[in-house]
């Protein structure tokens, strides 16, 4: 909390055990879609990491839980989940593993960014 009784993006991010066994857990499907067939491969690895990478952050960031703006800006990100998965799904094929963590990662960072922009934004 800041001096004025408003919340600090500092802080905000503090993964407990259960977003660390949430994260073992999509570990584990990652590696089972990677020891999987070819078939589909791009399109659930591509679905997974997107999940991943709008789930995390939001149960994370519990504290703006009661704004709205907070789970606005969720919803607009899972939205544009969808056009981001149909857009590297292909390259998810061609790739394999190693761009889907990648992926995974940056989505994930990104998402992470915005909520932090726009939830962190006192006016």
């Amino acid at each position: 909390m800041t001096s004025s009784g408003q919340s600090s993006p500092v802080g905000l991010w503090k993964p407990g055990p259960w977003t660390k066994a949430l994260a073992v857990v999509i570990g584990g499907l990652f590696g089972i879609l990677s020891a999987a067939g070819r078939s589909g491969y791009g399109w659930a690895g591509a679905v997974l990491m997107a999940a991943a990478a709008v789930a995390i952050p939001t149960l994370q960031f519990r504290v703006w839980w009661k704004k709205g703006r907070f789970w606005a800006t969720v919803a607009l990100l899972t939205i544009a989940q969808v056009p981001l998965v149909n857009a590297v799904h292909q390259l998810a094929d061609r790739l394999r593993s190693a761009f889907l963590l990648a992926f995974g990662v940056v989505d994930g960072l990104c998402v992470i960014a915005v909520i932090l922009y726009v939830c962190g934004l006192e006016h």
